[in-house]
Protein backbone atom coordinates (compact mmCIF):
# COMPACT_ATOMS: atom_id res chain seq x y z
CA UNK A 1 0.00 0.00 0.00
CA UNK A 2 1.41 3.36 -0.71
CA UNK A 3 2.67 5.94 1.36
CA UNK A 4 0.63 8.34 3.58
CA UNK A 5 0.94 11.42 4.67
CA UNK A 6 1.76 12.40 8.75
CA UNK A 7 -1.28 11.49 10.95
CA UNK A 8 -3.37 14.18 11.69
CA UNK A 9 -5.38 14.90 14.87
CA UNK A 10 -9.12 14.84 14.77
CA UNK A 11 -10.82 17.49 17.18
CA UNK A 12 -11.90 17.32 20.78
CA UNK A 13 -15.60 17.28 20.87
CA UNK A 14 -18.40 16.64 18.51
CA UNK A 15 -17.04 17.24 15.26
CA UNK A 16 -18.85 17.87 11.86
CA UNK A 17 -20.30 15.03 10.00
CA UNK A 18 -18.18 13.61 7.30
CA UNK A 19 -18.77 14.18 3.72
CA UNK A 20 -19.92 10.56 3.25
CA UNK A 21 -22.59 10.97 5.55
CA UNK A 22 -25.92 12.57 5.09
CA UNK A 23 -26.12 16.53 5.99
CA UNK A 24 -28.19 16.72 8.70
CA UNK A 25 -31.85 18.28 8.83
CA UNK A 26 -32.71 20.87 11.24
CA UNK A 27 -36.23 21.39 12.29
CA UNK A 28 -38.56 24.82 10.98
CA UNK A 29 -41.43 24.59 13.02
CA UNK A 30 -42.13 23.77 16.71
CA UNK A 31 -44.03 21.15 15.94
CA UNK A 32 -41.75 19.28 13.74
CA UNK A 33 -39.22 19.68 16.70
CA UNK A 34 -41.85 18.20 18.95
CA UNK A 35 -41.78 15.31 17.00
CA UNK A 36 -38.15 14.68 17.27
CA UNK A 37 -38.65 15.11 21.23
CA UNK A 38 -40.63 11.88 21.31
CA UNK A 39 -38.66 10.12 18.89
CA UNK A 40 -35.53 11.04 21.49
CA UNK A 41 -38.02 9.30 23.98
CA UNK A 42 -38.93 6.61 22.26
CA UNK A 43 -35.43 5.33 21.30
CA UNK A 44 -33.86 6.58 24.45
CA UNK A 45 -36.20 4.74 26.61
CA UNK A 46 -36.11 5.83 30.29
CA UNK A 47 -32.50 5.58 31.27
CA UNK A 48 -30.65 9.39 31.78
CA UNK A 49 -28.40 8.50 29.56
CA UNK A 50 -24.46 8.22 29.89
CA UNK A 51 -22.63 11.06 28.10
CA UNK A 52 -19.78 11.63 28.50
CA UNK A 53 -17.96 8.23 30.03
CA UNK A 54 -20.59 7.19 32.89
CA UNK A 55 -18.51 7.33 36.33
CA UNK A 56 -18.16 3.97 37.82
CA UNK A 57 -18.50 2.32 41.34
CA UNK A 58 -15.10 1.62 42.49
CA UNK A 59 -15.71 0.41 45.63
CA UNK A 60 -14.88 -3.22 46.12
CA UNK A 61 -15.80 -6.07 48.19
CA UNK A 62 -14.70 -8.88 50.17
CA UNK A 63 -15.94 -11.19 47.29
CA UNK A 64 -13.16 -13.82 45.56
CA UNK A 65 -14.16 -16.07 42.59
CA UNK A 66 -12.27 -19.20 42.73
CA UNK A 67 -11.63 -21.42 39.78
CA UNK A 68 -13.77 -24.23 39.32
CA UNK A 69 -11.39 -26.45 37.59
CA UNK A 70 -8.70 -29.06 39.14
CA UNK A 71 -5.99 -27.86 39.83
CA UNK A 72 -3.00 -27.92 36.85
CA UNK A 73 0.84 -28.70 37.62
CA UNK A 74 2.10 -26.11 39.70
CA UNK A 75 3.82 -23.99 37.15
CA UNK A 76 2.94 -20.30 38.26
CA UNK A 77 4.74 -18.13 36.96
CA UNK A 78 5.49 -14.48 38.20
CA UNK A 79 2.88 -12.96 35.76
CA UNK A 80 -1.27 -12.70 36.01
CA UNK A 81 -4.07 -13.12 33.41
CA UNK A 82 -6.89 -10.48 32.97
CA UNK A 83 -10.04 -11.64 31.93
CA UNK A 84 -14.04 -10.83 31.21
CA UNK A 85 -16.62 -13.29 32.18
CA UNK A 86 -20.41 -13.00 32.83
CA UNK A 87 -20.27 -15.41 35.53
CA UNK A 88 -21.88 -13.07 38.01
CA UNK A 89 -24.62 -11.80 35.30
CA UNK A 90 -23.26 -9.26 33.12
CA UNK A 91 -19.44 -8.80 31.97
CA UNK A 92 -16.91 -8.10 34.49
CA UNK A 93 -13.04 -8.59 34.87
CA UNK A 94 -11.22 -10.56 36.99
CA UNK A 95 -7.48 -11.35 37.13
CA UNK A 96 -6.26 -14.53 38.16
CA UNK A 97 -2.49 -16.10 38.15
CA UNK A 98 -0.63 -17.50 35.25
CA UNK A 99 -1.92 -21.16 36.29
CA UNK A 100 -5.40 -20.00 36.45
CA UNK A 101 -5.67 -19.57 40.34
CA UNK A 102 -6.68 -17.12 42.59
CA UNK A 103 -9.52 -15.64 40.78
CA UNK A 104 -10.23 -12.16 41.83
CA UNK A 105 -12.67 -9.49 40.56
CA UNK A 106 -11.73 -5.98 39.92
CA UNK A 107 -14.72 -4.02 38.42
CA UNK A 108 -18.44 -4.27 39.96
CA UNK A 109 -20.81 -1.78 37.67
CA UNK A 110 -24.35 -2.28 35.61
CA UNK A 111 -22.29 -2.13 32.69
CA UNK A 112 -20.26 -4.93 30.47
CA UNK A 113 -16.25 -4.37 31.02
CA UNK A 114 -13.97 -5.70 28.70
CA UNK A 115 -10.08 -5.86 29.21
CA UNK A 116 -7.39 -5.13 26.50
CA UNK A 117 -3.83 -4.88 27.89
CA UNK A 118 -1.78 -4.40 30.77
CA UNK A 119 0.85 -1.34 30.60
CA UNK A 120 4.72 -2.72 30.30
CA UNK A 121 5.19 -1.80 34.21
CA UNK A 122 2.37 -4.05 34.86
CA UNK A 123 0.30 -1.20 36.96
CA UNK A 124 -2.53 -0.46 34.86
CA UNK A 125 -5.03 -2.34 33.07
CA UNK A 126 -6.82 -1.01 29.70
CA UNK A 127 -10.41 -1.54 28.32
CA UNK A 128 -13.71 -1.23 27.00
CA UNK A 129 -16.84 -0.17 28.51
CA UNK A 130 -19.73 -0.70 27.26
CA UNK A 131 -22.71 1.59 28.28
CA UNK A 132 -25.56 -0.77 26.70
CA UNK A 133 -26.95 2.03 24.34
CA UNK A 134 -28.09 4.45 27.22
CA UNK A 135 -28.74 8.23 25.67
CA UNK A 136 -28.32 11.38 27.41
CA UNK A 137 -31.76 12.97 26.23
CA UNK A 138 -30.79 16.20 27.49
CA UNK A 139 -28.06 16.36 24.99
CA UNK A 140 -29.57 14.88 22.29
CA UNK A 141 -32.68 17.93 22.89
CA UNK A 142 -30.16 20.70 22.71
CA UNK A 143 -28.82 19.09 19.77
CA UNK A 144 -31.86 18.78 18.04
CA UNK A 145 -32.59 22.44 19.02
CA UNK A 146 -29.45 23.68 17.16
CA UNK A 147 -29.54 22.02 14.25
CA UNK A 148 -33.22 23.73 14.20
CA UNK A 149 -32.29 26.62 14.22
CA UNK A 150 -29.45 26.06 11.24
CA UNK A 151 -32.01 24.79 9.19
CA UNK A 152 -34.52 27.88 9.35
CA UNK A 153 -31.71 30.26 8.74
CA UNK A 154 -31.18 27.57 5.75
CA UNK A 155 -34.37 27.02 4.54
CA UNK A 156 -37.03 30.42 5.40
CA UNK A 157 -40.65 29.38 5.11
CA UNK A 158 -39.99 25.69 4.64
CA UNK A 159 -41.83 22.83 6.56
CA UNK A 160 -39.88 20.07 7.38
CA UNK A 161 -41.82 16.54 7.23
CA UNK A 162 -41.89 14.11 10.25
CA UNK A 163 -39.71 11.51 8.18
CA UNK A 164 -36.63 14.37 7.62
CA UNK A 165 -37.84 14.72 11.86
CA UNK A 166 -36.76 11.32 12.68
CA UNK A 167 -33.76 11.41 10.29
CA UNK A 168 -32.46 14.53 12.29
CA UNK A 169 -32.85 12.36 15.75
CA UNK A 170 -31.03 9.59 14.11
CA UNK A 171 -28.58 12.02 13.01
CA UNK A 172 -27.98 13.36 16.83
CA UNK A 173 -27.84 9.78 17.98
CA UNK A 174 -24.95 9.18 15.80
CA UNK A 175 -23.51 12.49 17.33
CA UNK A 176 -23.72 10.58 20.88
CA UNK A 177 -22.88 7.31 19.49
CA UNK A 178 -26.27 5.75 19.55
CA UNK A 179 -26.48 4.03 15.78
CA UNK A 180 -30.58 2.98 16.06
CA UNK A 181 -30.07 2.49 19.98
CA UNK A 182 -27.20 0.63 19.81
CA UNK A 183 -24.19 0.20 22.02
CA UNK A 184 -21.93 3.17 23.38
CA UNK A 185 -18.23 1.70 23.66
CA UNK A 186 -15.95 3.70 26.09
CA UNK A 187 -11.87 3.12 26.42
CA UNK A 188 -11.02 3.11 29.73
CA UNK A 189 -7.83 2.29 32.19
CA UNK A 190 -7.85 1.37 35.89
CA UNK A 191 -4.61 0.46 38.73
CA UNK A 192 -4.15 -3.50 38.82
CA UNK A 193 -6.29 -3.77 41.98
CA UNK A 194 -9.54 -1.92 40.12
CA UNK A 195 -8.99 0.75 41.15
CA UNK A 196 -8.64 4.12 39.88
CA UNK A 197 -11.18 3.99 36.59
CA UNK A 198 -10.84 6.99 34.24
CA UNK A 199 -11.92 7.61 31.35
CA UNK A 200 -9.25 7.24 28.01
CA UNK A 201 -11.39 9.82 25.95
CA UNK A 202 -13.76 11.73 27.74
CA UNK A 203 -15.52 13.44 24.35
CA UNK A 204 -19.03 12.42 23.54
CA UNK A 205 -19.46 10.89 20.27
CA UNK A 206 -18.69 7.96 18.27
CA UNK A 207 -17.53 4.70 19.30
CA UNK A 208 -14.14 3.50 21.14
CA UNK A 209 -12.96 0.01 21.14
CA UNK A 210 -9.69 -2.06 21.60
CA UNK A 211 -7.39 0.12 23.88
CA UNK A 212 -3.74 -0.78 23.44
CA UNK A 213 -0.49 0.64 25.80
CA UNK A 214 2.28 2.09 23.65
CA UNK A 215 5.37 -0.03 25.27
CA UNK A 216 6.24 3.44 27.14
CA UNK A 217 3.04 3.76 28.26
CA UNK A 218 2.23 6.93 27.18
CA UNK A 219 -0.20 6.64 24.88
CA UNK A 220 -2.91 4.05 24.13
CA UNK A 221 -4.32 2.94 20.52
CA UNK A 222 -7.41 2.00 19.52
CA UNK A 223 -10.33 1.43 17.08
CA UNK A 224 -12.99 4.67 16.44
CA UNK A 225 -16.19 5.14 14.45
CA UNK A 226 -18.65 7.64 14.23
CA UNK A 227 -21.11 4.69 13.29
CA UNK A 228 -21.58 2.23 10.40
CA UNK A 229 -18.85 0.45 8.50
CA UNK A 230 -15.83 2.77 8.87
CA UNK A 231 -13.66 2.27 11.44
CA UNK A 232 -9.59 3.84 11.70
CA UNK A 233 -6.87 3.25 14.04
CA UNK A 234 -5.74 6.00 16.57
CA UNK A 235 -3.62 6.89 19.58
CA UNK A 236 -3.99 9.29 21.93
CA UNK A 237 -1.71 10.27 24.87
CA UNK A 238 -2.74 10.92 28.60
CA UNK A 239 -1.60 14.67 28.13
CA UNK A 240 -4.96 16.01 26.82
CA UNK A 241 -4.30 15.99 23.35
CA UNK A 242 -6.51 15.29 20.76
CA UNK A 243 -6.53 11.57 19.14
CA UNK A 244 -4.02 10.94 16.38
CA UNK A 245 -5.92 9.19 13.32
CA UNK A 246 -3.09 6.47 11.46
CA UNK A 247 -5.13 4.66 9.50
CA UNK A 248 -7.60 5.77 6.54
CA UNK A 249 -9.45 2.77 4.93
CA UNK A 250 -12.90 3.71 3.92
CA UNK A 251 -13.55 0.22 5.09
CA UNK A 252 -13.16 -1.15 8.94
CA UNK A 253 -9.79 -1.32 10.69
CA UNK A 254 -10.09 -2.42 14.04
CA UNK A 255 -8.07 -4.71 16.81
CA UNK A 256 -4.69 -2.97 16.73
CA UNK A 257 -1.60 -4.19 18.91
CA UNK A 258 1.43 -2.12 19.53
CA UNK A 259 5.04 -3.92 18.47
CA UNK A 260 7.49 -4.07 21.40
CA UNK A 261 9.90 -1.78 20.05
CA UNK A 262 6.57 1.01 19.92
CA UNK A 263 7.65 1.10 16.16
CA UNK A 264 4.66 -0.48 14.30
CA UNK A 265 1.19 -1.93 14.56
CA UNK A 266 -0.41 -4.47 13.73
CA UNK A 267 -4.30 -4.77 13.27
CA UNK A 268 -7.37 -6.14 11.03
CA UNK A 269 -8.96 -4.71 8.14
CA UNK A 270 -11.98 -5.73 5.77
CA UNK A 271 -10.46 -3.47 3.18
CA UNK A 272 -9.94 -6.35 1.04
CA UNK A 273 -13.54 -7.53 1.13
CA UNK A 274 -12.56 -10.20 3.98
CA UNK A 275 -10.83 -9.96 7.52
CA UNK A 276 -7.05 -9.67 6.94
CA UNK A 277 -4.02 -8.18 8.85
CA UNK A 278 -2.14 -5.64 7.86
CA UNK A 279 0.65 -3.99 9.55
CA UNK A 280 1.83 0.15 10.01
CA UNK A 281 5.44 1.33 10.15
CA UNK A 282 5.11 4.24 12.60
CA UNK A 283 8.08 5.96 10.99
CA UNK A 284 7.24 5.38 7.41
CA UNK A 285 4.10 5.20 7.07
CA UNK A 286 3.88 2.45 4.86
CA UNK A 287 1.14 -0.44 5.63
CA UNK A 288 2.25 -3.91 4.50
CA UNK A 289 -0.50 -6.60 4.07
CA UNK A 290 0.34 -10.01 6.27
CA UNK A 291 -2.13 -12.59 5.40
CA UNK A 292 -4.08 -13.34 2.06
CA UNK A 293 -6.51 -15.84 0.81
CA UNK A 294 -10.51 -16.70 1.01
CA UNK A 295 -9.96 -17.10 5.13
CA UNK A 296 -10.86 -14.35 7.52
CA UNK A 297 -7.79 -13.67 9.63
CA UNK A 298 -8.26 -11.52 12.68
CA UNK A 299 -6.64 -9.95 15.95
CA UNK A 300 -3.31 -10.30 15.56
CA UNK A 301 -1.49 -10.03 18.54
CA UNK A 302 3.11 -9.45 18.72
CA UNK A 303 5.34 -11.75 20.30
CA UNK A 304 7.45 -10.38 23.20
CA UNK A 305 10.42 -10.81 20.74
CA UNK A 306 8.44 -8.65 17.66
CA UNK A 307 9.63 -10.77 15.40
CA UNK A 308 5.78 -13.07 15.07
CA UNK A 309 2.56 -12.47 15.67
CA UNK A 310 -0.26 -14.67 16.91
CA UNK A 311 -3.66 -14.60 15.28
CA UNK A 312 -6.78 -16.84 14.32
CA UNK A 313 -8.40 -17.22 11.07
CA UNK A 314 -11.82 -18.72 10.22
CA UNK A 315 -12.05 -20.54 7.15
CA UNK A 316 -15.62 -19.55 5.56
CA UNK A 317 -18.34 -17.69 6.85
CA UNK A 318 -18.02 -16.39 10.38
CA UNK A 319 -20.98 -17.85 12.40
CA UNK A 320 -21.66 -20.35 15.19
CA UNK A 321 -20.70 -23.22 13.45
CA UNK A 322 -17.79 -22.19 12.02
CA UNK A 323 -13.66 -23.42 12.95
CA UNK A 324 -11.65 -20.64 14.42
CA UNK A 325 -7.58 -21.96 14.56
CA UNK A 326 -4.41 -20.59 15.80
CA UNK A 327 -1.78 -19.23 13.40
CA UNK A 328 1.47 -17.89 14.20
CA UNK A 329 3.33 -15.90 11.74
CA UNK A 330 6.99 -14.77 10.95
CA UNK A 331 7.14 -11.16 10.64
CA UNK A 332 10.26 -11.55 8.06
CA UNK A 333 10.03 -14.47 6.13
CA UNK A 334 5.91 -14.30 6.18
CA UNK A 335 5.34 -18.09 6.97
CA UNK A 336 2.70 -19.03 9.14
CA UNK A 337 1.93 -21.99 11.14
CA UNK A 338 -1.26 -23.74 12.80
CA UNK A 339 -1.03 -24.48 16.30
CA UNK A 340 -4.19 -25.44 17.22
CA UNK A 341 -6.09 -28.63 16.00
CA UNK A 342 -8.69 -29.74 18.22
CA UNK A 343 -11.63 -29.49 16.16
CA UNK A 344 -13.13 -26.10 18.31
CA UNK A 345 -13.10 -22.95 17.87
CA UNK A 346 -9.85 -21.46 19.20
CA UNK A 347 -9.07 -17.51 19.00
CA UNK A 348 -8.23 -14.52 20.72
CA UNK A 349 -4.88 -15.05 21.31
CA UNK A 350 -2.23 -13.26 23.80
CA UNK A 351 1.71 -14.51 24.49
CA UNK A 352 2.72 -15.11 28.30
CA UNK A 353 5.35 -12.52 28.70
CA UNK A 354 8.29 -14.83 27.71
CA UNK A 355 6.82 -16.65 24.73
CA UNK A 356 6.80 -19.90 26.19
CA UNK A 357 2.89 -20.17 25.86
CA UNK A 358 -0.16 -18.79 23.83
CA UNK A 359 -3.37 -17.79 26.36
CA UNK A 360 -6.28 -18.36 23.78
CA UNK A 361 -10.14 -19.07 24.32
CA UNK A 362 -11.63 -21.98 23.10
CA UNK A 363 -15.89 -23.44 22.91
CA UNK A 364 -17.93 -25.93 21.35
CA UNK A 365 -19.72 -24.97 18.27
CA UNK A 366 -23.56 -24.22 17.43
CA UNK A 367 -25.52 -23.91 20.88
CA UNK A 368 -22.55 -23.87 22.65
CA UNK A 369 -20.91 -21.22 20.74
CA UNK A 370 -20.65 -18.67 23.57
CA UNK A 371 -19.65 -21.21 26.24
CA UNK A 372 -15.59 -20.53 26.45
CA UNK A 373 -13.33 -21.42 28.39
CA UNK A 374 -9.30 -20.20 28.76
CA UNK A 375 -6.47 -22.02 27.34
CA UNK A 376 -2.48 -22.02 27.16
CA UNK A 377 -0.63 -23.41 24.52
CA UNK A 378 3.10 -23.85 23.72
CA UNK A 379 3.88 -22.47 20.21
CA UNK A 380 7.25 -24.34 20.11
CA UNK A 381 5.47 -27.90 20.73
CA UNK A 382 1.63 -27.91 20.57
CA UNK A 383 1.54 -28.85 24.28
CA UNK A 384 -1.75 -27.12 25.81
CA UNK A 385 -3.16 -26.89 29.21
CA UNK A 386 -6.64 -25.37 30.60
CA UNK A 387 -6.43 -22.47 33.08
CA UNK A 388 -9.68 -21.17 33.79
CA UNK A 389 -12.72 -23.64 33.11
CA UNK A 390 -16.32 -22.21 34.09
CA UNK A 391 -19.73 -22.71 33.34
CA UNK A 392 -21.07 -19.55 30.24
CA UNK A 393 -18.51 -16.96 28.55
CA UNK A 394 -14.82 -16.48 30.02
CA UNK A 395 -13.43 -13.87 27.22
CA UNK A 396 -10.76 -11.53 26.38
CA UNK A 397 -7.78 -12.59 28.13
CA UNK A 398 -4.73 -10.46 28.03
CA UNK A 399 -1.45 -11.45 30.45
CA UNK A 400 0.50 -9.30 32.02
CA UNK A 401 4.32 -8.02 32.05
CA UNK A 402 6.24 -10.29 34.82
CA UNK A 403 5.59 -8.45 38.48
CA UNK A 404 7.67 -8.07 40.89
Amino acid sequence: VGRRSNPRPIASGIPPFPSSRPSPIAFARASALATAIIVIALLAGCGDGQTPPPSVNTARDSLTVESTQDPIADTRAAYKIAFSSHRDGNSEIYTAEADGRNVQRLTFTSFNEYPHDWSSDGNKISYMLDTGGEVDEKLLEERVFELDQEWQRENPGRTITDQQAEEMVQNALREQGVIGGAIRWFIYTADADGSNQKPIRDEPGGFDDWPVFSPSGQEVVFSFTWGGGNWDIYSIGFDGAPPRQLTFSEYADVRPDWSPDGGRIVYTSARDGNWQIYLLDMQSWQEKRLTSGVANSRQPVFSPSGKEIAYHSVSGAMGADSISELFVLDLETLDTRQITRFGKSACCANWSPDGEFIYFLMSDLGEDAWDSDIYRISPNNGSYEAVIVNPGFDGRVVVSPFLD
